[in-house]
């Protein structure tokens, strides 16, 4: 079931890559902690500016930044662990928390049928393609799938989950991918 994933050194192992610069450093992009990308946009949030900040491609590059918050939503910032977008914006918390907003405005999210609440850091991936939330909550070694509405799926549970703190998800190929330290499982959906 684990796959630990390793690479010798060699010549042919150190590939170049030419990086452009999207923005400068400035207001919006300092100091931010998280990022997601959907279709033309790209979202960063910046908890020093208790905002998240969105980036459209343009012909040229990039727009200038827009604060996409609309109102002060009373988000503790410091307290954001990851950052998902799909249309809206998904972001956890590590006192368990799902947040969910849309065009910039906190909606109602509530999660029913979950036996276990979560209670401590959280993780959450999903993208426009994918029909489900996926949370990793590793204090319960556990991935909690949730619909978009918020009710309970199914959830996978290892004790190796206990030291992942990153996943990605591919329901096309039925597989879940989660990092723990140096090891990446595989999970089947």
């Amino acid at each position: 079931f684990p796959l630990q994933i390793t690479q010798e050194p060699s010549d042919s192992s150190t590939a170049s890559a030419e990086l452009s610069e999207v923005r400068s450093p400035g207001d919006s992009n300092t100091n931010a902690t998280l990022l997601d990308a959907y279709d033309r946009f790209v979202y960063i949030v910046n908890p020093e500016k208790r905002n998240i900040y969105r980036y459209a491609q343009t012909e040229d590059g990039y727009s200038e930044p827009v604060g996409w918050m609309k109102a002060a939503t009373g988000l503790e910032y410091e307290t954001l662990l990851s950052l998902s977008v799909d249309g809206a914006v998904w972001l956890t918390t590590n006192q368990g928390q799902i947040k969910k907003f849309v065009l910039g405005r906190e909606e109602q999210f509530e999660i029913r049928g979950l036996e276990q609440a979560f209670d401590s850091e959280i993780y959450l991936y999903t993208n426009e393609k994918l029909n489900n939330l996926y949370v990793l909550d590793p204090r319960n070694s556990r991935v909690v799938v949730l619909d978009k509405n918020g009710n309970f799926v199914k959830q996978v549970e290892s004790v190796s989950l206990s030291a992942a703190n990153a996943l990605t998800v591919s329901e096309e190929l039925g597989k879940m991918f989660i990092v723990g330290g140096p090891i990446l499982y595989q999970v089947t959906l």
